[in-house]
């Protein structure tokens, strides 16, 4: 299971779509609680509407296990928060023999099968998906896996790979579009330098993506605080400006504020779109959202998992 952690085409663009999330706060340990203790009617969940489009994606997610390429968790993407508190023990014998791609944020890993189910390693009060054990997955870790044929890789180039002469052309192409998006919430932090935490550069035919994860601090000794902005520019490949896509910020003490990671991105099969796989982390949990390319220029975040932790 992945835990907390310390990224696309447009045609004629001519205007700038900023699009804020705010969903994506973990439940109350109070909700949770509250979910555990209603009566189930049925041994297995409904489906409930999450965004989730198993025609297109699939009927599960695989997380990966670190340190542990041949483990996966298994993302039931049709349960939302309160289904999964409600059935922690989900049956995944229906996946059993699936042939499934893995994919890292370099592109496709590798391949595999699922094999045989095991018990999920969470500790008491916690919630988790469920674990699968899986044949021929080779050593080299992976991030996330899809049925396969669903999903076909888009490599991502990290600011870490970068030559410093493009580690500084991103970072400040970053910077730029960061102090361009309208302020929201806390004003506290207006005026204060940019941090680029993460950075991934992608090409797909004539459109070049850029993804960054940027950070501001209140360094108060009281009250340390932070703003994470994960933010999606677009530009034409001949190009020489990046327009911001999309934009989702979240801010809260340093202990407590939601990050981001970008674990993958791919085009879908069917219906060509690209997608972003990212985990959002929180203090003691994470979910794992898509976000999609809807059309020219309109990012959005299409589906979000139930949220795991304690």
């Amino acid at each position: 299971m992945l835990l907390r952690s310390t990224n696309f085409l447009i045609v004629g663009f001519t205007s700038v779509m900023l699009v804020a999330c705010r969903g994506d706060k973990a439940p109350s340990r109070a909700d949770s609680t509250a979910s555990s203790a209603q009566a189930v009617t049925s041994s297995v969940p409904l489906p409930v509407n999450t965004g989730w489009e198993e025609i297109q994606a699939g009927p599960a997610l695989l997380l990966g296990v670190e340190d542990n390429p041949a483990m996966a968790s298994v993302v039931k993407p049709m349960l939302n928060d309160s289904l999964l508190a409600r059935e922690p023990a989900l049956n995944t014998d229906s996946l059993s023999g699936m042939s499934v791609e893995l994919f890292g944020r370099t592109g496709l890993i590798g391949s595999a099968q699922v094999a045989s189910a095991v018990a999920p390693n969470a500790g008491e009060g916690c919630i988790a998906w469920p674990m699968m054990t899986l044949s021929g997955a080779g050593p080299k870790a992976w991030q996330v896996g899809f049925r396969k044929g669903f999903v076909t890789p888009l490599p991502l180039d990290s600011l870490e790979g970068m030559t410093p002469a493009d580690s500084m052309s991103v970072t400040s192409d970053l910077a730029r579009l960061a102090s361009a998006v309208p302020a929201e919430g806390d004003t506290s932090f207006q005026g204060l330098p940019f941090s680029v935490r993460k950075a991934y550069r992608a090409t797909s035919g004539q459109q070049q993506l850029l993804i960054g994860d940027i950070v501001r601090k209140i360094n108060e000794e009281a009250n340390p605080r932070e703003e994470h902005l994960l933010l999606i520019a677009e530009r034409p490949r001949s190009g020489s400006q990046y327009s911001t896509v999309f934009h989702s910020r979240a801010t809260g003490s340093e202990e407590q504020v939601r990050t981001t990671d970008v674990l993958a991105a791919g085009r879908f099969v069917n219906g060509g779109r690209i997608l972003l796989v990212v985990s959002f982390g929180y203090e003691n949990g994470n979910r794992v959202a898509l976000i999609e390319r809807m059309t020219d220029s309109q990012w959005r975040i299409s589906w979000r998992s139930a949220y795991t932790g304690c």
